[in-house]
């Protein structure tokens, strides 16, 4: 029944220009003949021609009488085109949905154009793209972005990953937004950097944001978003934040965390998409975004012991020594003196460690 429905239903869209034009060709008459016919004016005629116009009953009517057929005919025609041109467009819009979607296990591997359409409708949650549009595309224009010089999102990808962030977020218990709770579980969250494997510091690490009101999920980005994390305000009216894992490392996720706690603590209720390139110094123009990296470098390395960090010989076992003087993992402590251009990006990367993706689990390389 699908691949008959499939099969009948046209993937295309035919302006009633092309009637018009077609009947103007039958009756000996010449497109800029249509202006005089109808009695409309230049502008009016050529859109009548083209794509770009509304057709009104007064116009079907004219339509009627000049070139023939009833004026419901006519307003059959445009709406029938108005509904496989919205039709052409979801398409359109879900051909360029990422694979990564469906190997995710997010929406069905759809056998059909119009099936992959609805199963991509229905993980949104919208009938149809201009409520998708009107759903999504504002909050992803307001959305501020941190991106590297590399950054090109796909909007499509971002959003679905940010809905798959709030699916996921809905089996979370959260307690009562308290911000000074909030600050404080994410200072003792620095003792879960020593803990090695993602199912181990995780769901202690997302409880302890639940019991102070904030929403923590860490979802596989799919491929055109590049986001290493995002922070925004849920449906619920709850503060959420989604990590990607991106690059696999401690040093990397745990900062991306704390880049996001300072976003809901310091600018709430606003929406970020950052990714984080460990590569890329600090030359954001955004005061927020300095803010944020600076809160989360303050995490792994205060200022006071960044600065000892530039007056000794930074040796595997002397950044042991200043990781458990700080009070957090040596990859973590790695990745900010790599930051800070103190150590070359090649050098002590052994301290850091590695995860990697099984399934939808972040898991110990």
């Amino acid at each position: 029944m699908t691949s008959t429905v499939t099969q009948l239903t046209p993937r295309w869209a035919s302006p009633p220009g092309r009637t018009i034009q077609a009947i103007l060709s039958q009756i000996g008459r010449t497109p800029d003949d249509l202006s005089e016919l109808l009695d409309v004016d230049s502008r009016t005629a050529a859109a009548l021609l083209n794509e770009d116009f509304a057709l009104s009953p007064e116009l079907a009517g004219k339509l009627s009488k000049t070139l023939g057929s009833s004026p419901q005919f006519w307003m059959t025609r445009y709406e029938q085109y108005r509904e496989d041109l919205l039709r052409v467009q979801a398409d359109r819009w879900a051909r360029s949905a990422p694979a990564d979607l469906s190997r995710f296990g997010w929406v069905q591997k759809s056998d059909s154009w119009l099936s992959r359409i609805s199963d991509l409708f229905d993980f949104f949650d919208v009938p149809d793209l201009p409520t998708w549009r009107a759903r999504y595309a504002p909050a992803l224009v307001s959305a501020h972005y941190r991106k590297s010089e590399t950054f090109e999102a796909d909007e499509l990808a971002v959003a679905a990953w940010l809905r798959r962030a709030q699916l996921e977020s809905r089996s979370l218990r959260l307690g009562a937004w308290d911000p000074a709770r909030f600050e404080t579980s994410v200072a003792e969250a620095r003792r879960l950097t020593w803990r090695k494997d993602p199912n181990d510091f995780l769901p202690t690490l997302v409880a302890a944001c639940a019991a102070a009101g904030v929403a923590l999920v860490v979802v596989r980005a799919p491929k055109g978003c590049p986001a290493s994390g995002a922070t925004y305000t849920t449906e619920e009216g709850a503060p959420l934040i989604v990590l990607s894992g991106r690059y696999l490392s401690d040093d990397h996720l745990w900062f991306t965390f704390f880049h996001e706690a300072a976003h809901v603590l310091l600018h709430h209720g606003v929406t970020f998409v950052d990714e984080l390139d460990p590569a890329q110094a600090d030359e954001t123009e955004d005061d927020r975004e300095r803010e944020a990296n600076e809160w989360a470098a303050s995490m792994v390395l205060s200022p006071q012991l960044l600065q000892e960090c530039r007056s000794v010989r930074l040796t595997h076992k002397a950044v042991l020594r200043i990781a458990y003087a700080s009070g957090v993992a040596p990859g973590l402590v790695v990745g900010q003196l790599q930051h800070a251009g103190l150590v070359s990006p090649s050098q002590l990367n052994k301290l850091k460690r590695r995860y990697n993706w099984n399934g939808p689990s972040l898991e110990t390389a």
